[in-house]
């Protein structure tokens, strides 16, 4: 599976919002996954607040697709 995770800062007006894409591959689990994202984002100077890393993220949203769909199910009993 692969996990497709978009996080955001909010009201920033002074300093801008960023927004930070990150792809995480091979999990199955959620948890497992946002564990894996988090990691990812980067981290800037506790109090620097003009530091792009510096700012508390916030997960806007999460996609996943399903790399080993062949493109069909079959409901058999």
């Amino acid at each position: 599976m692969q996990w497709t995770f978009k996080f955001a800062t909010y009201n920033r007006r002074e300093l801008n919002d960023y927004e930070y894409t990150i792809t995480v591959e091979e999990y199955n689990s959620y948890s497992e996954a946002i564990k894996k994202a988090i990691k990812e984002l980067p981290l800037g100077e506790e109090d620097n607040p003009y530091s792009r890393a510096g700012v508390e993220w916030h997960l806007q949203s999460v996609s996943i697709e399903d790399t080993d769909y062949d493109g069909s199910y079959k409901n058999d009993k």
